[in-house]
């Protein structure tokens, strides 16, 4: 083991760099004085997580009034409806909450979503209990469209994932879902 410590003239200097450091971080959240730190460090956490709850249900509510645009579109693909949307800025998990909806409340689609992050593409689809039943298989779906964006992805026959690196051949992917899925459904 290794003891490091200062003395004399070093731990003054020490000790004034860090009273600095915590008046600083004082002004910084607008704090009356350093003693006074802890508490108001442990009411800006305690906002900050009101404030993430409240920003998790508003996506929540946001990507729910999508989810009725998106069903609109559906066509009909032999035994199933199927839908395919392209979003932008929707994280992983608010496209599964939507997906989710979708395949709960109509269990004969086909939903297949994709999201546009900056360079980065998520792509989703589900399968509702009908549609999984008459042959569609989300994790067959979501590998054979992620191929054609320069990704891969797999999962459960009624829910799947994949990521992918060519935003300029999302619209592409999207448009080959519905001969996928007319190829594996009775």
């Amino acid at each position: 083991r290794r003891i490091e410590a200062l003395t004399g003239f070093n731990t003054i200097k020490l000790l004034r760099h860090y009273n600095e450091l915590a008046a600083k971080t004082a002004g910084v959240i607008k704090c009356g004085n350093i003693e006074e730190l802890p508490e108001k460090v442990s009411a800006l956490n305690e906002k900050l997580r009101a404030t993430e709850k409240e920003l998790d249900k508003v996506k929540s509510e946001i990507a729910s009034g999508k989810t009725d645009e998106i069903i609109q579109n559906a066509v009909s693909v032999k035994s199933v409806r199927l839908v395919t949307a392209k979003l932008s800025g929707v994280g992983a998990d608010e496209m599964r909450k939507m997906l989710d909806g979708i395949k709960d409340k109509n269990p004969d689609i086909v939903a297949v979503l994709a999201s546009v992050n900056g360079e980065k593409i998520t792509l989703c689809a589900a399968c509702g209990k009908d549609a999984v039943q008459n042959g569609a298989k989300a994790g067959s779906i979501v590998k054979e469209i992620a191929v054609i964006c320069g990704g891969n992805g797999g999962g459960k026959p009624d829910f799947a994932m994949a990521g992918g690196k060519d935003i300029l051949k999302v619209d592409e992917a999207l448009k080959s879902a519905e001969k996928t899925v007319e190829g594996m459904v009775k």
